[in-house]
C-alpha cells in the first residue's frame, strides 16, 4: 500500500511579518540635544553646544555631577516596558508602528523634565544659590530645557548621523 500527500503552503503571512521585522529596524528613537544648537549669544555659555553644557552637568566636569539624562534612561527602562511591547505587537499583527515610537519619543521628552523636577542630587551651594537666587538646579535660561528634544527617525541607526 502506498499513499501520497500533497500540501501547500501559503508564506504570504511569513513574508509580511519579514517585510515589518524589515520596517521597525530601520526606525528608531533618538533623545537628548540632537538638533546641534548652540547657547544664544545672549548667555554665559554663548556659542557654547547645548549638548557639551547638558554632558558637563551630567558628568560632573567643572560642576556636582546632574545625571539626569542616565536618570531619564533608567526611568524609561522601567515605565516604558508596556509600550515597546505594544510595537512590537504592533509588528506582529502588521499595524503601524510609526505612531506608537512618536508617542513613546514624547514621553521621554517629559521623563527628562520629571527627571529634573526630582532634584535628587547634590544641592546647591549656599554661593550658588546666593549668585541664582534660587535652589534649583538646571534653571537659569530654560535653554537646556527647551531644547531636549526626541524625534523618531526613518533610516537604520548605522546611517543616521550623531
Amino acid at each position: 500500500m502506498g499513499f501520497t500527500v500533497h500540501t501547500t503552503m501559503d508564506l504570504n503571512g511569513l513574508r509580511k511579518l519579514e517585510k515589518q521585522c524589515k520596517g521597525i529596524n530601520k526606525r528608531h528613537i533618538k533623545f537628548g540635544w540632537i538638533d546641534g544648537k548652540n547657547y544664544p549669544a545672549s548667555s554665559d555659555n554663548a556659542g557654547t553646544p547645548i549638548a557639551t553644557v547638558a554632558a558637563k552637568h551630567e558628568f560632573g566636569t567643572g560642576v556636582s555631577q546632574r545625571p539626569y539624562f542616565r536618570q531619564t534612561i533608567d526611568m524609561a527602562r522601567r515605565t516604558h516596558k508596556p509600550e515597546i511591547t505594544n510595537i512590537f505587537l504592533n509588528v506582529l499583527y502588521g499595524t503601524n508602528t510609526v505612531t506608537s515610537l512618536e508617542k513613546l519619543s514624547n514621553e521621554l521628552v517629559k521623563d527628562y523634565s520629571e527627571s529634573v523636577l526630582r532634584q535628587n542630587y547634590k544641592a546647591l551651594s549656599p554661593i550658588t544659590v546666593a549668585i541664582k537666587g534660587h535652589s534649583y538646579q538646571m534653571d537659569d535660561t530654560g535653554v537646556m530645557m527647551q531644547n531636549f528634544k526626541a524625534k523618531v527617525y526613518r533610516t537604520s541607526l548605522s546611517n543616521s548621523k550623531g
